[in-house]
């Protein structure tokens, strides 16, 4: 009977056989072979690494989504709100002529100095949660979702959870602290 496998070995057989016969090394065909295997194992395997999918050395974050979804970023639209109507009211009681007094440009002044001291204390939290992020990761660089088309890992559900615990850290020092000065008071009100 005729089997394939003949067909295609068959003559390296005969060859490798032969080649072993003059040699007088009985062993060089099962050497061969097994060369043969690992090799073939050697290159499957380091195909696969091949294969693998990199991973992302580049973060993106909806930072709209952040300012919506994030406790600390609902908190920093609010105050910025409420200046803005302090402002306006402010404005308009301080002259209703056409052109700008001096106290209504004053107003408008710490209004953009209010609202400069409060962008840049949200900026400083979310700059600190990005980067923690970012090495966690194994990032090398965290830009905004509307610059990036694709390829990059999203973090924004990360980041909108991590500003969200900066928030209950913060109010549970606060709570301790008060917890503590309330405790110093019992004792020495009780001596």
């Amino acid at each position: 009977m005729f089997v394939m496998k003949d067909f295609f070995w068959g003559p390296a057989r005969g060859a490798a056989a032969g080649f072993a016969k003059r040699a007088g090394l009985r062993l060089v065909m099962p050497v061969l072979m097994l060369a043969l295997i690992l090799g073939a194992i050697g290159l499957l395997n380091s195909g696969c690494e091949l294969i693998e999918e990199p991973s992302p050395e580049v973060g993106q974050v909806d930072l709209e989504r952040v300012l919506e979804e994030s406790r600390p970023g609902q908190e920093h639209q609010a105050e910025l709100d409420e200046a803005g109507r302090e402002m306006k009211q402010q404005y308009e009681s301080a002259g209703g002529s056409l052109s700008e007094t001096p106290e209504q440009e004053e107003i408008y002044q710490r209004y953009l100095r209010q609202k400069e001291r409060l962008e840049n204390n949200f900026q400083a939290k979310l700059e600190t949660v990005l980067a923690e992020l970012a090495e966690e990761k194994g990032l090398k660089t965290v830009l905004t979702a509307e610059v990036v088309y694709s390829g990059a890992l999203d973090i924004t559900a990360e980041t909108v959870e991590r500003l969200d615990e900066l928030v209950e850290l913060a109010l549970d020092e606060s709570s301790w602290q008060e917890a503590g000065s309330f405790g110093q008071e019992e004792g020495v009100s009780g001596q």
